[in-house]
């Protein structure tokens, strides 16, 4: 007889005389039942199969790892070993040595230290480093010194003496390309392969079925037996399809929970390594393309001439522990891309929605926020009210909370067995022939609060095809309970918000995904919004002008138009706007006023803000803008204060400047701007500083670098007039419009030479992150997908609405512009 590994949340007592064991445990009724393993069904052995390429994938690509320079000190290092040991070894004596080296052998070694260092930078993201650096690098260097030191050359053809470094040289060439492609490509296809599935497949592992879908399989170098089982809903082909967990507790092993389609982990679901505890994420992101480009790659001159396509793409993601080199990954095999036909934009993504559902189980309101700050009515966010179906109401003269008490059964998985037991392996045999099974008893008696029971000795090697041990398992019926709050008079509105994200110059849809996705994954704004990828055609490195002139280009308004309009026909009230360097001059093109003066067509489908509101408006159907962020904005400063702002002010009064004073990418772009003004390029309208064409004849060719909004983040104010420039009153009555100014910031500062100046701060939320230093580039353009000050930041600012004085981790510094409470990297106590 053996024991038997029940549960580790079953506490056992002493054996008794007889030979009984008592187990105590809280749970429902359950019976143990021995089984024998089986051979897996093609539906398990092809899950089993998918399972293990994602833990291959991870494997085979590693973590991402600090940037350091180990690999050049330990060249550096290399070099003096060989140049001094072996030399002295070589010369007969232990003590002094002679070395010559001529010019081009000298030469010859720097060059090779030169070529190593650029292949380090060149490889450093690449999952063949380690080979590339060793055959490009360690490598040769060691056959060349070897050479100069040991026979005065590196020809490695005088005489027989030298071609075992030559010989040597090449061996160590071919084994580590062939074991690199070995590990890395073959073994891959080899294990992916039909022919491996067909043939071989699961029984490589040795999987064996012990009951349903939990199985037992060989792993690692040692082969011992891991448990691996799936739980949750299925298709008609007896494939996990639907909302289910899979877990595995290998070492490499993971436990998923989420969404399957046919077989496969799906977005969304969460996903942690057994052994490691690195967590994934998996985050459904809709995309509305508006542009001519392919999915991973742009065209070198940006066009915009085809219909636009919409789908959504699953996005895994790394958000805890190590990160993989290998994510984030997007793909498009979630839903999509379909051709959006004008007129049915609306019903291709309500159905782009409808794939994208959220991994947390539905629940009501328990939190609640009432603004009474619009003079239009009272807004209960999230709700709309019952007699109008409005989101403001004036009629209410009292807010009346219902609190209602229910049952957290928190069931993410269909009912049935239970969802936190899996049979543990025995990791001290290879072999595993019976496992012991808990399932449920289907009796429907109530269960005590808590009652011992006894598990008889079962003899493992018994040739009963199947046993089975009634236990009487008694446990405590108590739930969970949550306070759900229901306000009297006022309907929850079923939609969420949506978020619109605009990606920056050079960025194609799938990179798009991928730094949208991380920051969706690492945040958890998914509950609240949809996100929608609006891939405008942005262009290539060489083509920045061109990109920056299609941003602003009429079928790219067209576009964008029939994607809001295709929300709003979704029931889509509420709108937030997030956009990443130039994709901000696609956002603020979008909102740029005709050439009458009024508001653009995309304007047109928002309701005004309350300040700007006359009255006369018929804004019951009408869109509301949420929130504009703007990160690191690759926008002229004096258009942005001249006239682009206004144009989003009028229907958003929570518009926040994400900047930093030392952005890289921002400053080469103030010197090229510069630099294309000098020679009289043009560039659109809406970027100079009156809104209007430049006059040729009096357009100065003087040089000078065009200030970005991202980088001069402390001039977000607006000037007051200069008589010596011909700015009359007029100019100044509009400069000093109160609804533009930012509320509660002093208007008089002292300025360096102690002069009084006068500044009126824009009404924009300015936040400074020039001092964090923890994930960021070093060009400091796009660290708001994983700074984790950043992250929460914006996710506080998406969620509640709050503005920059009322956010928990902002500190107010002077007029609108605030900085975070932070500490650098370095710093401990």
């Amino acid at each position: 007889r053996h024991p038997v590994e029940i549960a580790p949340l079953l506490r056992m007592s002493a054996p008794t005389s007889n030979g009984s064991t008592t187990w105590t445990r809280r749970r429902a009724s359950r019976r143990y039942t021995l089984h024998h393993p089986a051979a897996p069904s093609a539906q398990q052995e092809q899950v089993f199969l998918n399972m293990k390429h994602r833990q291959l994938e991870r494997d085979l690509h590693g973590h991402q790892k600090k940037s350091t320079s180990k690999h050049l000190i330990a060249l550096f290092i290399l070099l003096l070993l060989i140049f001094g040991v072996g030399a002295t070894y070589f010369s007969g004596s232990q003590f002094t040595t002679t070395l010559t080296l001529k010019t081009w052998q000298i030469a010859t070694v720097g060059f090779w230290f030169l070529i190593s260092v650029g292949i380090l930078s060149a490889f450093s993201e690449s999952g063949y480093f380690p080979a590339v650096v060793w055959m490009l690098v360690y490598w040769p260097l060691v056959a060349i010194v070897c050479g100069l030191i040991f026979y005065g050359d590196a020809n490695f053809s005088s005489t027989v003496t030298d071609t075992w470094i030559l010989a040597a040289f090449i061996t160590a060439e071919v084994v580590t390309f062939l074991v690199t492609i070995g590990v890395h490509w073959l073994y891959p296809k080899f294990i992916c392969s039909e022919w491996f599935r067909k043939r071989i497949g699961a029984r490589f592992w040795k999987v064996q079925v012990v009951t349903d879908w939990t199985m037992t399989y060989n792993s690692g170098y040692r082969r011992r037996r891991h448990t691996c089982r799936y739980q949750g809903e299925f298709n008609e082909q007896g494939l996990p399809h639907g909302m289910g967990k899979w877990t595995d507790d290998a070492y490499g092993g993971e436990i998923l929970t989420g969404k399957w389609k046919d077989g496969m982990p799906v977005a969304p679901f969460v996903s942690r390594q057994y052994g490691t505890g690195d967590a994934f994420r998996c985050v459904p992101i809709a995309y509305f393309v508006a542009t001519d480009d392919s999915f991973a790659e742009n065209k070198l001159v940006p066009t915009n001439e085809q219909p636009a396509r919409c789908g959504v793409a699953n996005v895994e993601c790394s958000v805890q522990g190590a990160f993989l080199k290998n994510l984030p990954n997007a793909t498009q095999e979630l839903y999509g891309p379909h051709t959006v036909v004008d007129g049915q934009e609306g019903e291709l993504l309500a159905e782009c929605f409808s794939h994208m559902p959220s991994i947390h189980t539905e629940r009501a309101h328990t939190s609640l926020e009432i603004r009474t700050s619009d003079p239009r009515g009272i807004e209960v966010l999230g709700h709309v009210y019952k007699r109008t179906g409005l989101p403001l109401a004036t009629e209410p003269t009292q807010i009346v909370i219902n609190i209602e008490r229910e049952n957290d059964t928190g069931a993410l998985l269909p009912s049935g067995k239970s969802d936190d037991f899996m049979p543990f392996s025995s990791f001290a045999s290879k072999e595993q022939e019976y496992v012991l099974v808990l399932e449920e008893e289907e009796d429907g008696r109530q269960a005590k609060e808590e009652e011992e029971i006894k598990i008889d000795a079962v003899d493992l090697h018994t040739t009963d095809e199947k046993q089975s041990v009634d236990v009487q398992m008694k446990v405590s019926n108590n739930r969970k309970t949550f306070a759900r709050l229901e306000v009297q008079d006022w309907i929850s509105t079923p939609h969420k918000a949506a978020l619109i994200f605009f990606p920056g110059f050079n960025s194609h849809l799938k990179k798009s995904l991928h730094s949208f996705g991380q920051f969706m994954a690492m945040t958890k704004t998914m509950d609240h919004v949809h996100p929608v990828i609006f891939a405008w055609p942005n262009g290539q490195v060489l083509t920045y002008r061109n990109a920056s002139a299609i941003s602003h280009s009429t079928r790219n308004k067209e576009l964008l138009l029939q994607l809001i309009r295709g929300l709003a026909s979704t029931g889509i009230r509420h709108v937030h706007f997030l956009s990443h360097s130039m994709g901000v001059q696609s956002l603020l093109g979008a909102f740029e006023d005709k050439d009458d003066g009024s508001r653009s067509d995309i304007s047109e489908c928002f309701r005004l803000n309350h300040s700007f509101a006359t009255g006369d408006e018929k804004d019951d159907k009408l869109m509301i803008c949420k929130s504009i962020t703007m990160v690191n904005p690759d926008f002229p400063i004096e258009a942005f204060i001249d006239h682009a702002f206004l144009s989003i002010r009028r229907i958003c009064d929570h518009v926040t400047i994400v900047g930093d004073r030392q952005d890289g990418a921002l400053y080469y772009s103030q010197i090229m701007n510069g630099a294309f003004k000098c020679f009289g390029y043009e560039q659109p309208k809406i970027l100079n500083k009156d809104g209007k064409e430049v006059d040729k004849k009096n357009k100065s060719r003087a040089y000078h670098p065009q200030n970005v909004v991202g980088r001069d983040i402390e001039r977000i104010y607006l000037p007051l007039p200069d008589p010596q420039r011909g700015e009359d009153e007029e100019k100044a009555s509009l400069l000093a419009d109160e609804r533009l100014l930012f509320k509660g910031a002093p208007a008089v500062i002292l300025s360096p030479d102690g002069q009084v100046q006068e500044h009126l701060w824009l009404d924009v939320d300015v936040i400074d992150t020039t001092q964090l230093d923890t994930n960021i580039k070093d060009l400091r353009h796009s660290g708001f997908n994983v700074n984790p000050i950043l992250l929460k930041d914006l996710e506080e600012l998406v969620v509640t609405g709050r503005r920059a004085a009322q956010r928990s981790t902002l500190l107010f510094r002077e007029g609108n512009i605030y900085s975070y409470c932070h500490a650098p990297s370095f710093v401990t106590m």
